[in-house]
This record gives C-alpha cells, structure tokens and sequence, in this order.
C-alpha cells in the first residue's frame, strides 16, 4: 500500500541542503511511501533539549570542513558533471561531501538515506547502484548511511528507512520511502532523469527504445522550449507520430517542418513520412471503390478472402481470372497494411509478385517498397522481407 503526503517548503526548512545552501527548495510532487520501509525514529527521541538548534551546528560544521572546491583532497569526490558520462556516478556521503555531491551536482541526483543494519535499504542501495551503472553520467546515486552520520538523517528529518529524494539543481523534486518494485523504481529513474535538460534527448531516445512512445513524445514537446533543440524536438515528434500511425499529426508535421525547417526536407524521416500519407490514400482509395474484377462493393478482408477462394478453385492460368487474383491479394495487402498487420500486407504482395512480377507497372514491387520505407531498414520484417523478394526477383 502506498500513502502519500504533502511536502511543503517549512517543512524541509531544516534538511541539511537548506542550510548548507541557505535557501528555500521548491517541492513540486507529492512524496510517498512504500509498505516495507521501517520507523526511524530513535534519531529524534533526545532532539527537543539537545539538538535544538540543528541547522545552525550543521552550518558550523559545514564552516569547520570548508570543502576545496577547487582542488579536492583524494578522499573528497569533484562534483558530478556531463564529463563523466561514461563513469558511473556513485558516492557514499559524509559531512564533507554532502554539499559537493549533492548540491552542486550537474546531473540530477539521487539521495538515498539508508542503513547498513537494515535489509531493505541494502536491496534498494544495490538496485539504485545498477540503475546507475546502465545509465552512466546520467544521474548521481548518493547514499547517506544515518547511522554513520546520524546528523545528517536529523538535517533531512528521516523517520523511515530508506529514505529517497530526488534533486535538480539543488532543488527537492520528489521522496519516497520503503523499497519499491524494480519497475517503479525504473520508473521514479526515468522521471528523474527527465528533469535534465540536457539530457532530454537521450531520455526519449530510450523511451522510444523501449516502445513508450507517448512518454517519448511528452519529452519532445519538453524540448521544443529550447531552442538548441528544436530540431532533435520535432524530429522526435514526427517519428513518435508515424510510430503512432497519426496521420493529422504527421501532416501537421510536414507542414511544418516544409515551412521552418527546409533543411529537414531531404531526410529519410520525413521521406518516410510523406509515403506514410502516400500509402494511406492508396488505402483511402482503395476503400472507396471497387476492387476489379469481382472486388465491386467489397472493401472488408473477410469478403476479399472469400472471393480468393473462388477464384483460386478456377484455372489459376486463366489470364483473366490470374489478375483478378493479383488485384485481390493487392487490395488485401492495403487493408492489411491500415490495420497494421506488416507482416501479411508484405506476403500478400510477395504473392503477387510471385503472379506476375510485371502486372500493372510492377505495382506490387513500388506498394512493398513503401511499406519497407515506412517499416525502416532495420525492422527485422523488412531484413527478412527484403531477402524473400530477391528470391523472387530473379526468378
């Protein structure tokens, strides 16, 4: 069971980040807390008489292990930046290093406020850690252990553990408690590093990947504020709209790109696109008149296939009767290819093909190519289509 509640700015008035940093950190989420976390109490049983003032002695200390920010002793980690992107970012905190890592980190960071005593903190530092190294420079993995520096845990008014924030900039965006599952735990990751606008295009790229394609295309509407990447922005809209088969979308997006981005009219996404809108009135078309020969009024897959058959029981030599056949199979490959099913739009037009290569101006041949330029090169249906069509060819 998850709960959840309001952080507000008072109440993170004492975390160790306010006071090193004396200034406010905005909240803009909710935090919540997973059921396998435990109380963490005991580091505020003594706090009303002994530790009243706890911002100020943690600002003190910060005074009496001045950090060098500028040559840093071997044991002191350099602030996190895009130079390390090929490195892992993971730090285990101290008094000294807190602000450095945290604070002062370039890419966004994970905080993680644990302790080596207890068992779910350990499964999540070794998760957060293997989240890192598959993102290397991507995000900072720093690890707390409040029994260690158990300063540090009153600062940050850790009562659970484990404990996670995440951080921009020096600014508090979200904390959970407990130990999620691995999903949403890739997930809280996945938000975090969506935060990093330098790192924005690399985030969809990877949702792209992984076939979350409207999380991709919320990412590059998030780059169209930036100029420098208003480019990689709307390359990234047409292809999760052509991903998507949106075609008001990818329209809209030729339109554009026609009239702000010339230089954008010779790539292969964009040739891609127009003969996604090419394939789609063939399809329009199609639908709105006969098929030939037979095919009047039957624009449905089912009443195609029923009329194959037919026609398949008569001499197949017939000539007549052969491209009554050839335009059914090209009529049922559009209708295949509008609900995307690629792979039985493709072999009906390598049955055509395998017909009479030549029929209509080899219109089975252009149809399949446009279906591979929209499929791209590197689907593994088009690779294995490729070589069963110049098995045929050469016939």
């Amino acid at each position: 069971m998850m709960m959840f509640r309001r952080l507000t700015t008072t109440s993170l008035k004492r975390n160790v980040f306010i006071s090193l940093t004396n200034r406010q950190s905005t909240i803009n989420s909710n935090s919540f807390s997973y059921n396998n976390s435990i109380s963490n109490n005991r580091y505020y049983s003594n706090n009303n008489n002994n530790n009243k003032d706890e911002g100020l002695t943690f600002e003190s200390q910060k005074n009496q292990h001045k950090i060098q920010t500028t040559t840093p002793p071997p044991s002191t980690p350099s602030t996190p930046s895009p130079s390390s992107t090929q490195t892992p970012l993971i730090y285990d905190l101290n008094y000294d290093t807190f602000e450095k890592v945290v604070i002062h980190s370039v890419p966004p960071v994970m905080l993680i406020c644990y302790s080596h005593k207890n068992s779910y903190s350990q499964q999540l530092v070794t998760q957060s850690e293997q989240l890192a190294i598959s993102n290397p420079g991507k995000f900072v993995v720093a690890k707390v252990d409040v029994d260690q520096y158990p300063r540090l845990g009153q600062s940050l008014q850790i009562k659970e553990l484990p404990t996670v924030f995440s951080l921009y900039k020096g600014k508090v965006l979200k904390q959970f408690t407990g130990n999620p599952p691995a999903d949403k735990l890739k997930e809280w990751v996945d938000d975090l590093l969506s935060n990093d606008e330098s790192n924005l295009n690399s985030v969809a790229e990877k949702f792209l990947k992984e076939e979350k394609i409207d999380q991709a295309y919320q990412v590059y509407m998030q780059m169209m504020h930036n100029d420098e990447d208003r480019v990689k922005a709307v390359r990234g809209i047409l292809d999760c709209s052509i991903r998507k088969r949106n075609m008001e979308a990818v329209k809209h997006m030729i339109e554009l790109i026609t009239t702000d981005y010339p230089k954008e009219l010779t790539t292969p996404l964009l040739l891609q696109a127009k003969t996604l809108i090419d394939l789609q009135s063939e399809v329009e078309k199609a639908k709105s008149t006969s098929g030939g020969g037979g095919e009047e009024g039957k624009t449905t897959k089912q009443e195609i296939q029923e009329t194959l058959q037919q026609l398949e029981m008569i001499d197949p030599k017939i000539v007549e009767n052969k491209s009554k056949i050839i335009e059914s199979r090209y009529h049922l490959a559009l209708l295949y290819y509008q609900d995307l099913q690629y792979q039985n739009a493709i072999d009906q037009l390598l049955l055509c093909i395998r017909l009479d290569k030549k029929y209509n101006d080899e219109a089975a041949r252009r149809l399949l190519f446009k279906i591979f330029d929209t499929l791209g090169n590197k689907d593994p249906i088009v690779i294995k289509s490729r070589q069963r069509f110049s098995s045929l060819w050469v016939i």
